[in-house]
């Protein structure tokens, strides 16, 4: 694609939590040019408001963000406020647009994929469209008509499709194909998940937790399909068995009083954290201060892992992953060699694997080396460089 003006349309963003806009901010933050990025406005949520003035007043790099209201709550094609939000978002785009060539890049198919290809079609099929795939959005899109057209629709007009796994590249090819879907894994800034002793005992220490105790990680958003239950009752039947594993689930969502509550059901409650949400910094430390990170992730509904950032993360901080074997999660966790890949809805498969890798230092240590190797082989400049590299030949 030919040099111009860049533009990411994203309706997620930081500060809300998620894998699919982080993979897009770490790129677009390293790119050659400037780029824009029209993202959604969250000053209006008092838990988010705080938190995007001060990651607004940081410095990101090639990427100049741009906030906007015109979110879609409700993706009805047969709504006027549907057409009017997207006749908006486009008057954004023209603001920022360029006589020279203009690329979009879309964080998934719907609703900014389909926003820019209505976009691409009333101006002469003139920007280019990248456009991301994660997964689940792909079987999301198979349950609903409308939403099936939208995706449709979106990756017809793309230039070009980045799936995140070979995982979600077999779904968008069965779902309508496409001559140029590219596979990119996300990565990680391998470079920041640098710690010292002292901050890794210091973390332990403020869990409550001593050197003597298995800590189990979970640093995501809760909801069915991080599967943190089954963690849970994992380790109530470790620890009936002797076992000293603790656990530490971070971040928030809405599962989290009802995991709570089952933690006190399981008689574990001095035995798990809930921290809640975590800065970067902290989230570095909590990886490397854990003795494995677990979230063994299913199939809940229409969502799916795509790929699964945290598995690249808790390998940079040298520490083995347990994962689930649905989407993208065996292409981040390399079963045998970085962590282990197993069935999550099994629980007997999970407790057999937290045990295994419990009663093992030698093989957790031996998996962390492995997962720093894998780590450093994706860090986000040189995901960043393949994915320029990529466009400039598309």
């Amino acid at each position: 694609m030919p040099e111009g003006r860049h533009i990411i349309l994203s309706q997620d963003f930081f500060p809300a939590v998620g894998g699919a806009h982080h993979w897009l901010y770490e790129v677009y933050s390293r790119w050659p040019e400037q780029v824009i990025a029209l993202v959604a406005d969250y000053s209006s949520q008092p838990i988010f408001a705080e938190r995007q003035n001060a990651f607004d007043q940081s410095d990101h790099g090639s990427l100049s963000i741009t906030r906007h209201s015109h979110v879609f709550e409700d993706l009805d094609l047969l709504s006027l406020p549907f057409y009017i939000k997207n006749r908006k978002i486009h008057k954004l785009i023209s603001q920022h647009s360029s006589p020279k060539a203009m690329t979009l890049h879309c964080l998934r198919a719907y609703p900014e994929g389909f926003v820019a290809a209505l976009y691409k079609r009333l101006h002469g099929n003139t920007p280019h469209l990248v456009t991301y795939a994660h997964g689940e959005e792909v079987v999301t899109a198979q349950t609903s008509r409308q939403l099936a057209w939208m995706a449709k629709f979106a990756y017809k007009a793309s230039d070009c499709i980045i799936t995140n796994s070979k995982s979600t590249e077999n779904l968008v090819n069965s779902f309508c194909g496409h001559p140029n879907i590219h596979i990119i894994h996300p990565g990680v800034d391998f470079g920041s998940f640098a710690f010292t002793e002292t901050e890794v005992s210091e973390q332990r220490q403020q869990w409550g937790f001593s050197d003597d105790d298995i800590v189990l990680i979970a640093i995501s958003r809760m909801e069915p399909r991080k599967n943190h239950a089954r963690v849970l009752n994992s380790v109530a039947e470790l620890r009936s068995l002797g076992l000293p594993v603790v656990s530490v689930m971070a971040s928030d969502g809405e599962e989290k009083p009802a995991l709570q509550g089952l933690a006190h059901d399981l008689g574990i409650t001095e035995y798990v954290r809930f921290p809640g949400y975590i800065d970067d910094r902290e989230r570095v430390v909590s990886f490397a201060a854990a003795d494995m990170h677990v979230q063994p992730s299913i199939q809940s509904g229409s969502m799916i892992e795509g790929y699964g950032i945290v598995f690249i993360e808790a390998a940079a901080a040298g520490i083995p992953s347990i994962a689930g074997n649905i989407g993208g999660q065996a292409e981040a966790v390399l079963d045998g060699t970085t962590g282990l890949v197993i069935d999550g809805t099994d629980q007997k498969q999970l407790t057999e694997a937290i045990k295994r890798l419990s009663a093992s230092p030698e093989l957790r240590q031996q998996m962390g080396e492995a997962g720093r190797s894998w780590a450093r082989k994706n860090d986000w400049n040189q995901i960043a460089e393949q994915t320029e590299l990529l466009l400039k030949h598309i």
